[in-house]
């Protein structure tokens, strides 16, 4: 037997539906971006002195901490140096940032120093070209599984 909606409930169960779907969206968009972060933390190709030519005194982690999770716009700036290095974004700043994404919104990680491309495209002895690449398609598939 068929069941009889009135517009008032059709319009409450399309209201349920669209916020179950937005609410979806923004989990997977928050879980995207901080497993896109971890992976990008853990592959990016910089200060291993195991692969320079001649090891030298540096202070490394320049595009590690360039690496900053965005929302809304994207940064323009990298954080300085200290004397203990370049700070390193981690998991807290990612919720941080996304604390406050709405559905709809724009959100996701961004690398504003000038040698950012280069390395993404082999640039680097310490990675290989399509790093950043590989990285994107885990992470879309991270982000296919995420359920309500």
């Amino acid at each position: 037997m068929a069941r009889e909606y009135t517009a008032d409930a059709l319009g409450s169960l399309a209201e349920n539906v669209v916020g179950e779907l937005q609410e979806l969206l923004v989990k997977r968009v928050r879980i995207g971006t901080m497993f896109a972060m971890g992976e990008m933390l853990a592959e990016a190709p910089v200060a291993d002195p195991t692969t320079w030519r001649r090891p030298r005194p540096h202070i490394g982690g320049r595009f590690r901490a360039s690496i900053l999770p965005w929302e809304g716009e994207m940064p323009e700036t990298v954080p300085p140096a200290d004397a203990a290095g370049y700070p390193v974004p981690d998991a807290s700043d990612v919720l941080a940032v996304m604390e406050n994404l709405e559905p709809g919104g724009k959100a996701g990680l961004v690398s504003n120093v000038e040698y950012a491309e280069r390395l993404a495209d082999g640039w680097s002895r310490q990675a290989n070209a399509g790093w950043v690449d590989r990285i994107v398609v885990r992470t879309e598939d991270a982000m296919r599984e995420v359920t309500l």
